[in-house]
């Protein structure tokens, strides 16, 4: 059986994606959707940085 490595996201990254769902309405899945990020590799965004 062979191990996948597991996706590390970078800060960076994730701050874009606040940006687009900010400044650009976006939701969370469009954005991950349109990054390749997939649904296990969502990661959580608190509330409050997009208040």
């Amino acid at each position: 059986m062979t191990t996948r490595k597991r996706k590390t996201f970078d800060p960076s990254l994730k701050l874009e994606v606040v940006r687009m769902i900010k400044e650009q309405g976006l939701s969370i899945q469009n954005v991950s959707e349109s990054m390749d990020i997939g649904q296990t590799g969502r990661f959580q965004i608190p509330s409050a940085t997009l208040g």
